[in-house]
């Protein structure tokens, strides 16, 4: 960054920094690394709340397997960050899938995993809302319309559109793809993961967002 203008944006209040930024009425992440982040972004959230965050997040079993499968199909989908690309030749270079979900449920630098642990703060911290995949996926990719209008009718309250009704705003998400393509069904992981599978990430990964074991596909 020019130093001139760092020096500026280090002048500039805490609780002005949101107005520099895009999403103004709300932020709505699928992560956010306090790490990373903008420490006086932070403390002015921290004072007012403002503006609101949604934190969208999914069953990290299926980002699991939705990510094997970015990395492991053409390479010009895979974009440039290093860590695709470098994986994207270790995935390659798997034989089966059983071998690729046992490298994802081991290896801590796996793409997404570090990213997931680190987040965990957003699912928990009070002023956040929640808002997850599974919610939002409707019965054409395994969901419920009624946890679907749920979800929408939180965010809105989020918002401050409380008075919105939920069917003029819920997205129309895209058809399902035939076979096992279909990036946004809900449960896709238990056509995938063994028993095995399911062991190492119990050991392994158990603090992390998931949709209980327990529940057939599409249930909230």
């Amino acid at each position: 960054m020019d130093p001139a203008l760092e020096g500026r944006l280090g002048r500039v209040p805490d609780g002005e920094l949101h107005r520099l930024l895009p999403g103004r009425g709300c932020w709505y992440v699928t992560s956010l690394d306090l790490q990373r982040a903008e420490a006086g972004f932070l403390r002015a959230w921290h004072a007012d709340k403002q503006p609101p965050v949604i934190f969208h997040h999914r069953d990290v079993r299926d980002r699991i397997i939705s990510q094997i499968r970015l990395l492991s199909g053409p390479a010009e989908r895979v974009g440039s960050l290093p860590d695709h690309l470098i994986y994207r030749d270790i995935v390659s270079a798997l034989p089966t899938m059983d071998a690729r979900i046992t490298l994802a449920l081991t290896d801590p630098a796996f793409p997404g995993m570090e990213e997931a642990r680190r987040c965990q703060w957003l699912a928990r911290h009070p002023a956040v809302t929640v808002i997850t995949h599974e919610e939002l996926a409707g019965p054409a990719h395994g969901g419920t319309a009624e946890a679907r209008e749920e979800a929408v009718t939180r965010l809105l309250h989020a918002t401050g559109h409380p008075s919105l009704s939920p069917d003029s705003l819920s997205p129309d998400l895209p058809s399902p793809r035939s076979g096992d393509g279909d990036d946004l069904e809900v449960g896709v992981w238990r056509r995938h993961f063994t028993p095995a599978h399911e062991r190492i990430f119990s050991r392994l990964h158990s603090d992390l967002p998931a949709m209980p074991s327990t529940l057939p596909a599409g249930s909230n």
